[in-house]
Order: C-alpha cells, then structure tokens, then sequence
C-alpha cells in the first residue's frame, strides 16, 4: 500500500470481516493531513462510517464515490486540525 497524497486504496472484499476495522484504523493512523485512502467493499459501508464517527470525531471526511449495489467505493481523508469543523482538544493523535 502507498501513502502518498494520492491515496491508499484498501479492497475489504479480500479481508476477513474480524480484520477489517484494526487494518483500517491503523491504515488511517498512518495517514497524514489531507491523506487519503481509498475503501472498496461488495456491502455498504455505513457501519464503518459509523465506527469512525464514534473513534474520530470530525477528523475525516468520508465522501462516497459509488454507492451499491454490486459495490460501495468511499474516500476518506484526515483531516488537519483548522480543516475540522468541530476542534479537538489537542489530546488526541489527528495531527
């Protein structure tokens, strides 16, 4: 994988639903502001989104590239902390 500017792309489809939320959070752990990846997945992807609202609060942005219903393409990106519409409080690791 590749964590240039230009994204990391992740196919879930491949990965073992009990792996998939460690690899995409320390996928995004590496990431650095305004770095993306890329997810692709055969289900919807609204519970990740979930997952990530509840684990990054206001530090992604999840934009939606394809919408089912063979597949769900999302990008996330992290977010800096003047991108962020709500500020964290500087304890936490969103750089």
């Amino acid at each position: 994988m590749s964590l240039t500017t230009y994204g990391t792309q992740i196919d879930l489809r491949d990965i073992p639903a009990r792996d998939r939320v460690a690899l995409l959070f320390n996928t995004y752990r590496l990431l650095q502001s305004g770095q993306s990846m890329e997810l692709l997945s055969d289900e919807d992807l609204a519970p990740l989104q979930t997952e990530f609202r509840l684990r990054q609060p206001a530090g992604f942005s999840w934009a939606p590239t394809e919408i089912g219903p063979v597949a769900w393409r999302v990008r996330v990106v992290r977010l800096s902390h003047r991108e962020r519409e709500v500020p964290c409080g500087g304890g936490c690791a969103c750089v």
